[in-house]
């Protein structure tokens, strides 16, 4: 069985994406999504920065699942 969605939050780049996430600290991410190319701050600094709160105290991700990727494609 598969669990119900709940809520869904939005970011358009990965500084916001941390401001949605440390405002909501009551709520458990089951995933987060993240663009490696994000303007702002890219999908690989957000991450960082998120284990870094985490490593402060500040979130608990330990249940979170972190997805990154891209529809930017290099040669």
């Amino acid at each position: 069985m598969i669990p119900e969605v709940r809520t869904i939050k939005t970011a358009m780049n990965g500084q916001e994406a941390l401001d949605v996430i440390a405002s909501n600290k009551d709520v458990v991410f089951d995933v987060i999504f993240l663009d490696i190319h994000m303007p702002i701050m890219d999908g690989p600094t957000t991450v960082l920065k998120l284990r870094d709160l985490e490593k402060k105290g500040l979130l608990n991700l330990s249940n979170t699942k972190i997805v990154a990727l891209s529809a930017i494609t290099e040669d």
